[in-house]
């Protein structure tokens, strides 16, 4: 599960009845206050309850109402509008972590959508087609080097966990990559930041319990997770540090994450090394463990489908043929296991969904939303229903395809959720897409070598 994910909602919420609502007379429900997202059970269970009741839900958890909008004209009105922030109560939760400060107000967490927005723009240049052209030595060397690890491990008789290879290799990578850190936690997972960014994000899943902190037999976890915390925040502050006492020195620096932040900071009034911290942790975290989570479901998707693993090996015979590393212009000609990628995510996303917060009443499909209102939005659950994909559960990438029929709901709410959700970061998630498809694209181009040989 991703960051988001990790927040598992609270089971004790009640779903009522109520003038003007969507009603759940089953009486179950979940609390998106408690976090940012669903545990996967939860997530399925409000499926359960969309296709029966419809698409937009009311959630009462405890003192605190929330609605789930699940149609392409809710997401596309309140997503793709400045004028519904995120809600600051369910986003507070994961700025800090038993009282230590994580990503603090970073872009995952800031709430105000001017200072996001500005935020935002400052990372683009470090998303640039030229930088990510620089990277694909980094990718493919990174992929090689997971490749011999794996052909240590196979032999017909270890079981061992592909997602704490992914996660090694993409932490190695985004360190390298974004923040010019060389980790090998591909070659010592016993290296203090991995670690570090392992009981961090069990911190996270861990601290929805209320007052977890002060239970007996918990304080050495809560300890472990706050070191955790200030450990990944120090470490954070020394790079930033040697990376400034270079660029005063004169040294040309790399255009990556960490320069861009850089840049940014030195043409604000006032400084913020804290808030400069902040990105660092989240781009650091959030950035290698979704592609990791991404990477590990695509890889499991083509073990259960042989014969989709075997298409994607044949293109990548066929467009690569006996090189021994992948090039940028690779990336565009595979498309089908761009195809592959998409479906992965569709029917396994990092992050399952976001939420805002309405000041305003609304109606939405005839449904009147009150004033100061939750709104859950879940991509998760819209890509489970039939309403919008055939066959929805079924691993099937042809669905992607340029040829393939787009039904009326299908087309909708691949292109107004798509749009909605990357609408104000499409620079930074296209070139984060590219990235990932880089990444898988080299582990392939590394197993059909290591085949041969």
């Amino acid at each position: 599960m991703g960051m988001a994910e990790r927040i598992v909602c609270h089971p004790a919420c009640k779903v009522g009845k109520g003038k003007d609502w969507a009603w759940d007379p089953a009486g179950r429900g979940c609390s998106m206050g408690m976090g940012l997202g669903c545990r996967q059970q939860d997530s399925e269970e409000e499926g359960r309850r969309a296709k029966k009741y419809g698409p937009i839900v009311r959630i009462n958890a405890f003192h605190r109402v929330s609605v789930m909008i699940l149609t392409p004209e809710g997401v596309k009105e309140f997503l793709m509008s400045p004028q519904y922030p995120k809600d600051r109560m369910v986003y507070r939760r994961i700025s800090n972590l038993f009282g230590e400060r994580f990503i603090g107000n970073g872009l995952v967490t800031v709430c105000d959508h001017e200072q996001w927005h500005k935020q935002r723009r400052i990372m683009d240049p470090a998303f640039s087609r030229s930088y990510l052209i620089g990277l694909m030595e980094t990718f493919n060397d990174k992929a090689e080097e997971l490749m011999e690890k794996l052909e240590e491990k196979a032999d017909g008789k270890t079981e061992f966990s592909m997602l704490t290879m992914m996660n090694r290799v993409t932490m190695d990578i985004i360190g390298k990559v974004a923040f010019g850190l060389e980790l090998n936690a591909l070659s010592d997972d016993r290296m203090p930041l991995p670690h570090a960014v392992r009981m961090v994000l069990e911190g996270m899943t861990k601290a929805r319990i209320p007052l977890l902190r002060y239970m007996p037999g918990k304080q050495k976890l809560v300890k472990e997770v706050k070191e955790s915390v200030r450990l990944l925040r120090r470490v954070a502050k020394e790079c930033i540090d040697q990376r400034r006492k270079d660029i005063q020195n004169g040294k040309e620096a790399t255009l990556d994450i960490l320069t861009q932040i850089l840049k940014g900071d030195a043409l604000e009034e006032t400084r913020d090394d804290e808030n400069i911290l902040d990105n660092f942790i989240t781009f650091f975290v959030a950035g290698h463990e979704t592609t990791a989570n991404q990477l590990s479901f695509t890889v499991m998707a083509l073990a259960q489908h042989p014969d989709i693993l075997e298409r994607v090996q044949a293109e990548v015979d066929e467009v690569l043929g006996a090189k021994r590393d992948i090039d940028y212009e690779d990336l565009g000609k595979l498309k089908y296991l761009s195809q592959v990628l998409k479906e992965s995510l569709r029917l396994y996303p990092p992050v399952a969904g976001t939420l805002r917060w309405t000041d305003k009443e609304h109606v939405v499909d005839g449904i009147r939303i009150p004033a100061n209102t939750t709104l859950i939005f879940s991509n998760y659950i819209m890509a489970r229903l039939e309403r919008y994909f055939k066959d929805p559960l079924t691993f099937n990438p042809d669905r992607f395809s340029e040829d393939a029929p787009k039904e009326g709901s299908i087309s909708a709410v691949q292109g107004v959720v798509g749009k909605a959700v990357n609408s104000s970061t499409d620079t930074l998630v296209n070139r984060a897409v590219e990235m990932r498809d880089a990444t898988m694209s080299a582990l392939c181009t590394a197993n059909e070598r290591d085949k041969m040989h």
